[in-house]
């Protein structure tokens, strides 16, 4: 069905005005894509991508293997750092603004003329999936918002699927134990695919019971593949198929996210025929980034920013600070979302702390950093407004940023802090 594509409607102030869905379900999504001729169902290979923490990290290195390896690769990932264009990529390159608010303004359309309405995720989903089709990419590759289950994401029905890890976060959307969390993480699966996967063994009966009732394959780290490291060398070791390499990512836990993305290159090899040499492989792990991932700024002074935005990914923060200064002590700029536990997260932080400054997330579901700063009357904790941290960013400490994604990703706009090249 062909639609005009005349802006009859300011598409991305519209889309900026959505919530996100509070209540779970695919339908209205799969409306819209019907009346459409369903352009989920023209995408070639694709790949979904689950987990609490590290699913964008193996998205993007994935994207960056793919791309050097001479395919067209779509690209849909959540949230943004900077911009939403970020989210939508074919070939590394921003779906232009023009462009999202022409695909924007076709899926309006079709939301009046059925009378459908669509969550903010869903409509940015639709077009990803829209824009894709037109596109003929090569392999197409979507990061999941939310869950699995009643993601949008899961009306792209794939033959591959990732789950990173699974830890306690969005506990009021996907339940309140491990077991519960997995459930909805593990609804991307579809019958007769394959599922790679790092999680912890905590969470391996559930996706075990899951994948045998559903014909499923799972590839598992630790179990069919592994990494060792040693002395900035790593190998990743999956059978007789062996990778020495070295990235510029930092952390242990992106060598998880890296043996995960390799793993899954073998079983896109093996389902979809796309095949990429060794060597390239290993120069795109060498180059691939990701922005504001505990990246290392500066030395001297320190400055690490990292979107850390939950309690798994702080214990992660701090695990990696410590592997590298096990005697430092640093200052810490953070600012979290209400629902994330921030208290716990500070209590943590406290372990690698000289003095923590709290501070507002340019977000209505920030935390209030002067309550916080109230209730635990601690002489290392402190408030500091957004518009204060270049002051200290200018005493040239040792300093981490980090939290919420949209924290960071303001003070990168104001230019307060600048990322690597």
């Amino acid at each position: 069905m062909k639609l005009a594509t005349r802006l009859n409607y300011k598409g991305i102030k519209y889309l900026d005005s959505l919530k996100n869905s509070k209540k779970p379900g695919l339908n209205n999504l799969f409306k819209i894509l019907s009346y459409l001729n369903n352009p989920q169902n023209l995408l070639k290979n694709k790949v979904i991508i689950s987990g609490t923490n590290g699913k964008g990290t193996v998205a993007q290195i994935l994207n960056r293997i793919y791309i050097d390896g001479g395919y067209k690769v779509g690209l849909y990932t959540s949230p943004h750092l900077l911009n939403i264009n970020e989210r939508i990529k074919i070939n590394d390159k921003k779906i232009t603004f023009p462009n999202l608010n022409k695909y924007i303004n076709i899926i309006i359309k079709v939301t009046k003329r059925i009378k459908v309405n669509l969550s903010y995720f869903e409509l940015l989903t639709a077009v990803s999936i829209l824009y894709f089709s037109k596109a003929k990419n090569d392999i197409n590759i979507f990061e999941v918002g939310l869950g699995g289950r009643f993601d949008a994401t899961n009306v792209i029905k794939s033959k591959i699927g990732i789950i990173t890890n699974v830890e306690m976060d969005h506990m009021e959307y996907l339940g309140d134990t491990i077991e519960k969390i997995t459930y909805e993480k593990i609804g991307i699966i579809n019958n007769e695919s394959t599922l790679i996967t790092s999680v912890r063994p905590r969470s391996i009966r559930t996706i075990k019971k899951f994948c045998k009732e559903n014909d499923t394959k799972i590839f598992r780290l630790n179990n069919d593949f592994h990494v060792e490291s040693k002395n900035n060398q790593n190998q990743y070791i999956s059978g007789k198929n062996k990778i020495n390499f070295k990235t510029k990512l930092e952390g242990t836990h992106q060598l998880n996210n890296i043996s995960v993305a390799l793993k899954t290159t073998e079983v896109i090899k093996d389902l979809y025929k796309l095949n990429v040499n060794k060597n390239q492989i290993i120069n795109s792990v060498k180059n691939v980034s990701n922005p504001g991932r505990y990246e290392v700024i500066s030395d001297n002074p320190m400055l690490i920013i990292d979107v850390s935005h939950n309690i798994h990914s702080i214990e992660t923060l701090i695990k990696n600070f410590q592997l590298k200064n096990p005697d430092k002590k640093v200052n810490i700029v953070l600012g979290m979302l209400k629902e994330k536990n921030p208290i716990k997260c500070i209590n943590l932080l406290l372990k690698i702390a000289k003095k923590i400054y709290l501070t507002e997330v340019p977000n209505p579901r920030t935390f209030n950093p002067n309550k916080v700063v109230e209730l635990l009357k601690n002489k290392r904790i402190s408030y500091i407004s957004n518009d204060e941290i270049p002051a200290l960013l200018n005493k040239k400490d040792d300093l981490i940023l980090t939290g919420s994604i949209y924290l960071i990703g303001s003070l990168i706009k104001k230019k307060y802090v600048r990322l690597k090249k």
